[in-house]
C-alpha cells in the first residue's frame, strides 16, 4: 500500500510538472505574418512562377527559433537588375529589436525573365519577451544595372 501511494504521488507530481511546462511553453508562442511588396520583380512560391507570393506565414515561433522560406524572384523588367531588401511597418515596433530577417542573395545581376531562388531566414532572439505576435512588411526592389 505504501509503495502504491509513493508511485501515485510521483505520477501526480510528474503530471503537474508536465502541465506547467506545457503552459509556459505555449504562452511563449509568437504568432506572426509578413507582407511582401516588390518593384521591378515578381515573387513566387515555386520555380515555375505559377504561385505568386504576397505574404509569408512564418508559422508559430518560440524565442530562439529560426525559420527559412525559399522564394523565387523573377526579373520582369527588360534590363538586368540587382536587388535590395528592407523591412518596414513592424507591429509592434519593438519587435524589430528582437527579430531579424536575412536572405542569401549575394548581389548578383538578375537578367530579364530570369528566376533566382532566394532563401529568407527569420530569427527570433532568445531574449525576446512581451511580444506574442508581430507583423512587418518585406520590401524587395530591383535596380537596373
Amino acid at each position: 500500500m505504501k509503495l502504491e501511494k509513493v508511485a501515485l504521488t510521483i505520477l501526480i507530481v510528474a503530471l503537474a510538472l508536465a502541465i506547467v511546462v506545457y503552459a509556459i511553453h505555449q504562452s511563449r508562442i509568437i504568432h506572426n505574418h509578413a507582407n511582401i511588396y516588390y518593384v521591378g520583380v515578381e515573387v513566387y512560391w515555386d520555380s515555375e512562377c505559377t504561385q505568386k507570393c504576397t505574404a509569408i506565414d512564418w508559422g508559430n515561433l518560440y524565442p530562439g527559433d529560426t525559420n527559412s522560406k525559399t522564394l523565387y524572384i523573377k526579373n520582369v523588367e527588360n534590363t538586368p537588375c540587382t536587388l535590395t531588401m528592407t523591412t518596414s511597418n513592424w507591429n509592434p515596433p519593438e519587435a524589430a529589436n528582437h527579430i531579424t530577417l536575412t536572405w542569401n542573395y549575394n548581389g548578383e545581376t538578375l537578367n530579364p525573365n530570369t528566376v533566382l531562388p532566394i532563401t529568407f531566414t527569420l530569427h527570433v532572439s532568445p531574449e525576446i519577451s512581451g511580444i506574442y505576435s508581430f507583423e512587418f512588411d518585406i520590401n524587395i526592389t530591383a535596380t537596373s544595372t
